[in-house]
């Protein structure tokens, strides 16, 4: 046994109260430090029971452990937790029959609670069976638990596809309003004194209020639990060029608005406020752009257009 790649310390007992049920087991969303801490007992934990085993450790299960621990050190938690997930896995040969059937209902638990979703449940609850009468057979066991262990690592790569999707759409926020102010101390102005709607500030505060309102429709949830990891990877690269559609909106319905079009007067006292107001809401949401359109195509052709599917939607 490579004893140099052991931890020669246990962990402490609030790491090991984390771990005391299923290894596998994982809260819903925790952080990435959490994760980390329960990732480093987890391992100590199996390094322990293998130093302990009366039999010599399997070399599958020892060598997943060790990708476990280097993938720690590297910090490369989800890898970490996948060969751990292997490593568990691989245990299944040398289980005795009780020890299945302990491993089973813990299965069967988590398909019945929904954690693993609909047709991983209904997958897991097939193979492991009636565990209260026999125990799952290796094959059975092992299947039941990839799937789980798929479930559990996809819930994860969700987690993370999120937190960079947020952290990227944050940055466009802060680079948005640090754009205000320095457009603010270049010109002199401010976003709510707008004296001339034609002059470069105001058409860049207009831009950069779009852009606000495009990447603050960009923070908003973009999947649910039941949502496909490509779907969400497609609807998160989609909402990525909303602040840029934000900017154009915005340009497009402070037009409108200027050409009387809409019907909208805006008088000395609210134009600045309310051109911004307009240039945020454009950029938030592309429908206001859109009904805009109508309204005007419909001015123009006497009423006529503005009938098709976009109407009153």
């Amino acid at each position: 046994m490579n004893h140099e790649t052991m931890p020669t310390e246990p962990a402490s007992t609030l790491d090991h109260a984390t771990t005391d049920s299923d290894p596998a087991l994982l809260p819903d969303r925790p952080s990435l430090f959490i994760r980390r801490r329960r990732l480093e007992a987890h391992i100590a934990t199996l390094y322990t029971s293998l130093r302990s085993s009366r039999h010599p450790p399997d070399q599958s299960v020892l060598e997943h452990v060790n990708v476990a621990k280097r993938q720690l050190d590297r910090n490369c938690i989800d890898e970490g937790w996948h060969a751990v997930f292997a490593a568990h896995r691989a245990e299944i040969p040398d289980m005795r029959d009780d020890e299945r059937q302990g491993r089973g209902r813990i299965l069967l638990a988590e398909a019945k609670s929904g954690k693993l979703g609909p047709w991983r449940g209904e997958v897991v609850k097939d193979l492991v069976g009636d565990v209260g009468q026999t125990a799952p057979t290796e094959v059975a066991l092992k299947l039941a638990m990839e799937v789980r262990d798929e479930a559990l690592e996809n819930d994860y790569r969700k987690f993370a596809y999120l937190r960079s999707h947020l952290g990227r759409i944050a940055s466009v926020i802060v680079a948005a309003l640090i754009t205000i102010f320095v457009v603010m101390r270049l010109d002199g102005s401010s976003p709510l004194r707008l004296t001339d709607a034609g002059n470069a500030a105001a058409i860049a505060y207009v831009l950069l209020f779009g852009v606000l309102g495009g990447a603050v429709s960009a923070v908003r949830p973009v999947g649910g639990k039941g949502t496909r990891l490509p779907e969400l990877m497609e609807t998160s690269t989609a909402g990525l060029a909303r602040p840029l559609i934000g900017a154009a909106s915005a340009l497009a319905i402070v037009a409108f608005v200027q050409s009387s079009f809409l019907g909208i007067q805006l008088t000395e006292e609210t134009r600045s406020a309310g051109t911004l107001a307009l240039a945020f809401a454009a950029g938030f949401s592309e429908r206001l752009v859109m009904r805009s359109l109508e309204e005007i195509t419909k001015r123009v052709g006497g009423g006529k257009a503005g009938t098709g599917d976009g109407q009153g939607s």
